[in-house]
């Protein structure tokens, strides 16, 4: 409930008067709104009784350790300490096309089902090369989200600007969201469409911003090797919040 707006706060405070409301604050994973929720404001900072937590246990152990592995190969210092409390997890890899293998697909959302979970249970994440956009660049949806429509399942298509205002209404809603506004965003299923595509995205991004010479703490003095390793550790830090996203199964493309 970290970046949840004032009107759901006041909603949810009218439902549950009487207290007894648990919210999970992900410090700094805002996502929806640019400002944290006000809390105390709704219920009373009186009535807040806060708990921090030493330990996130929201990655099945596999998944943690794949991610913590990868993360150290990438020299990026993510300072987990992964245990066996939650045991099992699957990875994964593609070597090829997601949105062309509905066999796939459709294995992992009964898999998902099978589980306990629903289809809005499952996040795809998708780089620019597979946004649709006007010809005036304002991205109206997904090229996953289509795929999935053609194939039979309704969506909820975070890539749309008139969408992402909102949150998905439906259990059998699939979510897709561009990687630039996954943090934050967990699925039991985690479907990371095109992360090489995102990976070289990530890196011409960093280029291209601190090459302006107009831009804070721009490139201009930089060695050729000294701006490529800056624009290779941002894109890690990037690829590594992709991959930290699953409980359960995490599918890399």
């Amino acid at each position: 409930g970290q970046d949840w707006p004032q009107s759901e706060l006041d909603l949810l405070s009218r439902v549950r008067p009487s207290g007894g409301i648990v919210v999970a604050d992900g410090i700094n994973q805002l996502v929806r709104q640019l400002e944290p929720a006000n809390w105390a404001r709704t219920v009373g900072s009186s009535e807040i009784y806060r708990l921090e937590m030493e330990r996130c246990l929201r990655m099945k152990t596999n998944l943690a350790t794949f991610a913590s592995t990868v993360a150290g190969q990438l020299n990026v210092n993510l300072g987990w300490n992964t245990t066996n409390v939650l045991p099992g997890g699957q990875v994964i890899v593609i070597d090829g096309s997601y949105l062309e293998n509905s066999e796939l697909h459709g294995s992992l959302v009964e898999r998902t089902k099978e589980d306990g979970q629903q289809p809005i249970d499952m996040l795809f994440c998708v780089p620019p090369s597979l946004v649709k956009r006007t010809p005036q660049q304002q991205p109206i949806g997904s090229v996953a989200a289509e795929r999935f429509a053609e194939w039979g399942y309704e969506t909820w298509d975070g890539v749309a600007t008139e969408i992402r205002g909102e949150y998905p209404t439906k259990f059998g809603q699939l979510r897709t969201v561009q990687y630039d506004s996954c943090r934050g965003l967990e699925g039991w299923v985690s479907v990371n469409l095109g992360i090489d595509d995102f990976h070289r995205y990530k890196i011409d991004e960093y280029l291209n911003r601190h090459n302006d010479s107009n831009a804070p703490g721009n490139l201009q003095d930089a060695t050729t090797d000294e701006q490529q390793e800056r624009a290779n550790n941002f894109a890690a830090r990037w690829l590594v919040i992709a991959l930290t996203r699953a409980i359960d199964t995490l599918v890399i493309e």
